[in-house]
């Protein structure tokens, strides 16, 4: 579980997500408790979109390692929870 803080005040965007000793089908769980949302692009992330908007609450990114990258498994947002 990664909760996701934007650099500074403003909105803040993640291109890359980067982790060793990941194994294939380990998973990763993006939120945010900030008032800031983080956009997620799928430039080195396979999302099911060009990008994903995390923003509190109850906004989650969930990913599944396939061995060589981050994959979507599921986007929840808002009161989906």
């Amino acid at each position: 579980f990664v909760n996701l803080a934007g650099e500074g005040a403003a909105a803040d965007q993640l291109t890359t997500l980067t982790y060793t000793g990941c194994a294939e089908g380990d998973l990763c769980i993006l939120s945010t408790s900030g008032a800031n949302a983080i956009t997620v692009d799928d430039a080195n992330i396979d999302l099911g979109a060009a990008t994903r908007a995390i923003a509190a609450p109850g906004t989650y990114l969930i990913l599944v390692y396939n061995g060589t990258q981050w994959g979507e498994l599921a986007f929840i947002v808002g009161d989906n929870v």
